[in-house]
Parts: structure tokens; C-alpha cells; sequence
């Protein structure tokens, strides 16, 4: 009853779960994060495994978001620069080294 009525009137800490921009989804804000530098080749090196990325500059840094998948084995890369999302790769937890 307290619950309700101080909801109702306003007076509660909880608040609505909001994704402000530039973010897309919840994968971008609960994930493993990493930063990278673009290579002259667009590309970029994560546990020995060469991603690409387009979109950015050589020397570029940018936001590695990494989101696993228990049931695929798969994980999704997803890259970030200067506030955008730039790519999206599926990658296998054994190469990333994750061991879920």
C-alpha cells in the first residue's frame, strides 16, 4: 500500500530503465567493453583475431562492445566510433578466449 501510493504520487527511487542515445539496446550498456586502434588497413586485432572495421580512420580508437551468447557459442562484436555503430561481427567464444 506504501508502494503504491508513493509511486502514485511521485516519491519513489524507481525509475522507468531508459537506453539514452547513441545507444541502440541493452547489449551495448550490459557487455564486455575493450578499446582498439584502427591499423592502416581498417582493421583492428582482438585476442589474435583481425576485425574490420569501416566506417573509421587509420588510428581511430574505438569501442569494442562484446555481447556472448551461452546457447550459440557465438559472440557479438559490436564496434563503436565517434558515437556510431559501425559494424556488427559474430565471433566463437573459443577464439575470444571466453569461457562460458
Amino acid at each position: 500500500m506504501r508502494l503504491e501510493a508513493a509511486i502514485n504520487s511521485g516519491k519513489t527511487l524507481f525509475r522507468p530503465f531508459i537506453i539514452k542515445p547513441p545507444f541502440e539496446s541493452g547489449k551495448d550498456i550490459f557487455c564486455l567493453r575493450n578499446q582498439r586502434v584502427v591499423n592502416g588497413y581498417r582493421k583492428i586485432s582482438f585476442k589474435g583475431i583481425e576485425l574490420v572495421v569501416p566506417k573509421s580512420l587509420p588510428r581511430d580508437t574505438v569501442d569494442l562492445r562484446i555481447v556472448p551468447n551461452v546457447k550459440k557459442g557465438l559472440a557479438e562484436v559490436r564496434i563503436w566510433n565517434r558515437s556510431e555503430l559501425v559494424s556488427v561481427q559474430l565471433v566463437k567464444h573459443e577464439d575470444l578466449e571466453l569461457n562460458i
